[in-house]
């Protein structure tokens, strides 16, 4: 999907695609079981950013942070009070 947010270190799906995308999987009857990003220069876990940005409480919130010397890969689902950390080898 594009990038509707301008800034460089920034991304927002594009909300005509992603409305399109949400109405084939309807149509298909696929669902919606995570999405995820990357951190390149911060730890694996969620910025207010991510949390005030996360509208899908059913789908596993992938982040990898590209800060060490290798790539650290975590999952969160959203909470009562925000982000719970969720063990990837179970989703």
């Amino acid at each position: 999907m594009g990038n509707a947010d301008p800034a460089p270190d920034r991304y927002i799906m594009d909300p005509g695609q992603q409305i399109a995308l949400f109405k084939e999987m309807e149509r298909t009857g696929e669902q919606l079981l995570g999405i995820y990003h990357s951190h390149p220069a911060s730890p694996a876990l969620p910025s207010g950013a991510d949390l005030q940005l996360a509208f899908h409480p059913e789908a596993v919130y992938v982040i990898v942070s590209l800060a060490g010397p290798t790539p650290d890969v975590r999952g969160f689902m959203l909470a009562e009070n925000g982000f719970e950390e969720v063990d990837l080898r179970i989703c």
